[in-house]
């Protein structure tokens, strides 16, 4: 009973630092219309999560998801690239470019990768841009979830812009 509620802590304590360091502030004010013709996105991501002090971790699935908050205006995802935690390239997500019409959402659930060591701490680059004019920023985040006996852990990431389009 009492390892129970050390796991129940843990997971609780664990979730609620990656819930914390992934929900970044992206420096904007609410409720401002935020207006761009394209961005590079670095989103974290996360294989697995350690569980309890000794070397346990939790296996993790994990969701890229890609949404068009423009209601007017498609944009285009040029590429998506999954990286491993030493930053070597684990694969290319999109053959081609794709266009994603107004309100639109694409996901992605990449394979794990297949050298798993030390892996538990993954990352997405995500290249987009708009299609004519400015287009409202996309939401890029990840979903973390995962499960051990009757223990549930999820929690989402938001993209990074890191490299701003040209107007």
């Amino acid at each position: 009973m009492r390892h129970g509620m050390g796991l129940r802590l843990v997971v609780a304590v664990t979730a609620a630092l990656f819930g914390a360091a992934c929900l970044s502030d992206p420096g904007h004010a609410e409720g401002e219309k935020r207006l761009s013709s394209g961005q590079t996105v670095y989103v974290p991501a996360y294989q697995s999560i350690a569980i309890s002090k000794k070397p346990r971790r939790l296996p993790l699935t994990t969701t890229l998801s890609i949404r068009n908050t423009d209601p007017e205006r498609q944009i285009t995802i040029v590429s998506v690239k999954y990286f491993a935690a030493n930053g070597y390239l684990i694969k290319n997500l999109l053959e081609k470019p794709e266009t994603m019409d107004p309100l639109a959402v694409m996901s992605f659930v990449p394979e794990e990768p297949k050298e798993k060591r030390d892996e538990s701490e993954t990352s997405f680059i995500v290249i987009w841009k708009a299609v004519g004019k400015e287009v409202s920023w996309p939401i890029i985040q990840t979903v973390m979830i995962g499960a051990a006996g009757q223990q549930g852990i999820s929690f989402v990431c938001d993209g990074q812009v890191v490299r701003s389009a040209n107007p």
